[in-house]
């Protein structure tokens, strides 16, 4: 009897949420014996080479943009037929629609996994409202030839709905805690003498680290403390000058890209998060399950349900770094038990989610 294969689609696995989920997917699919393959545009550097299980398959199109990868995966589907193929972040999904609309009589199911909150992508890249109208209701309307959609969280899918998304459709959360990030997150780094503030994520608009400086800023006043911030992109000397002109510029550390995020997490005091947006936010989740007190903004969409409302951590009302110093502050001087947040980590194991998105993708 033929195994069932499942088929994920990415740009690549360089590093990031989404690519992270796929990763600790395949690895619990592969245990639940299941084929994977994972079909990148371009493999180049894969990040998580060190977690990926060997048995997956890494297809490698070799194609340098999203767009030239169509005929490729066309063929890739063609020949391999796989039982189902998912793909996940907004680009890819669009390029898997496209290439199911040029393969009418493929057998293979079409999933695609929204990981992020697309109105709020939309809002902050296209200036006028008539444009970002007729963007989400074109690409919601794609998302509905699928034969079917994940969405990550809650918030994102009811945004979807909102804008008129039809078929078959589901939320998963995302499959974060593995044995593995526990074992990694063991060990211990220098010892600093005052409280520790941790982020993470890449250095764009998104993230919202100029905030999480200001913020920081108004605590370094009041409490001995120094903010790592670990991630790269294209905002690092925007937020270099902002740092150097801060008067706290050694209290203030860009890490860049680090390997092993954990064990700064586990060593930390307090995560902040300070997006506008996210799709879910698996740092949370990783920082609760490492027993890691969290601050962070209620941005659409994902923490307010993995904190259920504050139960689990200290959620911001508003943008305003006077309240989210005031929160960083309150972490500090009165946490919530790590008992507590570890259980609250663990339930969003990869074990969990992978069984959810097993039965999603092959019903």
């Amino acid at each position: 009897m033929n195994r069932i294969t499942i088929a994920f689609f990415l740009q690549n696995l360089n590093g990031g949420g989404a690519e992270k989920s796929v990763v600790n997917l395949s690895n619990c699919l592969t245990n639940y014996g299941f084929n994977i393959d994972i079909v990148l545009v371009n493999k180049s550097v894969i990040a998580y080479s060190d977690e990926l299980d060997d048995r997956v398959n890494i297809i490698d199109l070799k194609k340098d943009r999203s767009l030239k990868s169509i005929f490729a995966l066309k063929k890739y589907l063609e020949k391999n037929k796989p039982d189902v193929i998912m793909s996940s972040v907004t680009h890819t999904n669009i390029i898997m629609i496209l290439v199911k609309l040029l393969l009418m009589k493929s057998t293979t199911k079409v999933v695609i996994n929204q990981v992020n909150h697309l109105s709020s992508i939309v809002e902050s890249n296209f200036k006028y409202s008539f444009f970002k109208i007729i963007i989400i209701k074109s690409i919601v309307s794609m998302y509905g030839l699928a034969d079917g959609v994940i969405s990550m969280s809650k918030g994102v899918e009811l945004d979807l709905l909102q804008n008129g998304l039809k078929g078959d459709s589901t939320f998963i959360y995302n499959p974060v805690v593995t044995d593995k990030m526990l074992a990694k997150s063991k060990g211990s780094l220098e010892d600093y003498e005052g409280v520790t503030f941790i982020a993470i994520g890449r250095l764009v608009k998104q993230k919202n680290f100029h905030l999480l400086i200001d913020a920081f800023m108004l605590v370094r006043k009041k409490i001995k403390s120094r903010l790592l911030i670990l991630g790269e992109g294209p905002l690092r000397g925007s937020l270099e000058s902002k740092i150097s002109n801060s008067g706290f510029k050694h209290d203030i550390l860009l890490m860049g890209f680090v390997d092993n995020p954990y064990i700064y997490l586990k060593n930390a005091d307090v995560f902040v998060l300070t997006s506008l947006w996210e799709g879910f936010g698996n740092v949370i989740v990783e920082s609760l399950a490492l027993g890691t007190q969290v601050v962070s903004t209620n941005c659409p969409s994902g923490p307010e349900e993995i904190l259920e409302n504050g139960k689990y951590g200290f959620l911001s009302s508003s943008y305003n770094k006077n309240e989210i110093a005031d929160l960083m502050i309150k972490a500090v001087s009165n946490p919530i038990n790590e008992k507590i947040l570890e259980e609250r980590g663990n339930y969003f194991s990869a074990e969990k989610a992978a069984l959810e998105y097993k039965d999603f993708l092959l019903k």
